[in-house]
């Protein structure tokens, strides 16, 4: 059965709503979504997965039914369902999803393999570092021009049309990127910046929403989703964001925290207003976050 198992590394990543929805497939990818969790197997994340997923589906077939054994009489039948498993598997385990963003992320967010892209490039880099956004601008296109698929380039391009107050430049040049790249966690990031800006918080909260599914560890997707829900008054998925967000951050010791505590204080604030705080209490404690009053 192990010749069946196709690499996780062929997958296309797909969001939740275009998951398969085979009930073996599904109990499969939980079950091995699980032991990719659990193993002490030092080894990369992807190559427990494949490893995974085979007695995963011995192990969902045994609370199966004959239908679903009949199903697996066939090679096509085994490969599909272990085709269907994968693609839920990256869909619903973060831990899969993420080793799998990993690769693309060090394959995209590489310096380009063209001599005279690079060169631009690095002279750009030079100026943005200085903050000097208008003269960096003009080499990170040429970097772009040279190199179609140089994903910094067209990044950080982005970010000088950003800071000289070109929202609609800065869009069209994060789009260019994620038509590359879309999983791009500078990219999301940075667009959902720009739509807020733009006052478009519907579009925002859609880059949001990617940015958490892709980057499930990274906390500004979730700092970001909970801020717009606190200015809207979405107290209950503020809170779940903004939390979850705090606890990343603490985590990972991140510099950010300041503005975490911040955007706590001022959630708190207004559930206050609203005679809420015991919900905010108890959503705190299943947070296992202490709040100090």
């Amino acid at each position: 059965m192990k010749k069946l198992v196709a690499p996780l590394l062929c997958l296309v990543l797909s969001s939740p709503a275009f998951a398969q929805k085979a009930s073996l497939a599904q109990r499969t990818a939980d079950k091995a979504c699980a032991c990719v969790k659990r193993s002490e197997i030092a080894d990369s994340t992807l190559a427990r997965a494949n490893r995974c997923v085979p007695g995963a589906m011995a192990d969902a077939l045994q609370e199966g039914d004959k239908a679903e054994a009949k199903a697996l009489d066939t090679v096509e039948g085994i490969k599909g369902t272990i085709s269907q498993a994968q693609e839920l598997l990256v869909s619903n385990c973060p831990a899969v999803r993420d080793a799998l963003i990993q690769q693309k992320t060090a394959k995209f967010y590489a310096t380009s393999t063209v001599p005279a892209a690079r060169k631009a490039y690095l002279k750009g880099e030079q100026l943005l570092i200085k903050k000097q956004y208008t003269e960096a601008l003009p080499l990170f296109l040429q970097a772009a021009k040279q190199d179609p698929q140089f994903v910094k380039a067209l990044d950080d391009a982005a970010v000088c049309y950003r800071q000289t107050q070109d929202l609609a430049q800065a869009a069209t040049y994060y789009e260019k990127s994620m038509a590359i790249f879309p999983e791009g966690d500078l990219a999301l990031l940075n667009m959902a910046v720009v739509k807020s800006l733009q006052e478009k918080t519907d579009e925002a909260r859609t880059y949001y929403d990617k940015l958490r599914y892709f980057h499930p560890y990274n906390p500004e997707g979730y700092f970001g989703a909970g801020k717009l829900a606190v200015l809207r008054g979405d107290f209950p998925v503020a809170m779940q964001n903004l939390f979850t967000a705090h606890r990343l951050y603490v985590e990972e010791k991140s510099p950010y925290l300041s503005d975490s505590n911040r955007m706590l204080s001022l959630l708190y604030g207004e559930m206050k207003k609203k005679n809420q705080l015991d919900l905010f209490r108890s959503t705190a404690k299943e947070y296992n976050l202490q709040i100090d009053e």
